[in-house]
């Protein structure tokens, strides 16, 4: 029993850090695709409903995540940032879903 506790953590733990990985890759993309076309970070999303442009799926190591952000308006033309990341099928060995949060400061052409 012991081994099979073992196997269960160390394989919540691989998709833990796949779903964190996935978190942290779109918020990087936003806040780089944001300095060439703002309109990237438009206001807009769900993070419990798919919506066009602010949901994408992934496959990685065999498991189907779902992606879902959430842009609003932030402090100072700011924009407040949220990732969901979560399993296309839930199981004893997937975390139910996971949110990253992020601001990302708008470029103004000067």
């Amino acid at each position: 029993s012991t081994m099979v506790s073992m196997t269960r953590y160390q394989d919540l733990s691989a998709v833990h850090a796949d779903m964190t990985a996935l978190g942290d890759h779109k918020i990087e993309q936003l806040r780089v695709v944001s300095t060439f076309n703002q309109a990237q970070l438009a206001i807009g999303g769900s993070l419990t409903v798919p919506t066009a442009q602010y949901v994408d799926t992934l496959v990685e190591r065999g498991r189907t995540f779902i992606r879902l952000w959430q842009i609003q308006a932030g402090p100072g033309g700011a924009r407040q940032v949220t990732v969901r990341v979560r399993p296309q099928v839930d199981d004893a060995r997937t975390p139910a879903q996971l949110d990253f949060n992020t601001l990302i400061q708008i470029q103004t052409p000067e």
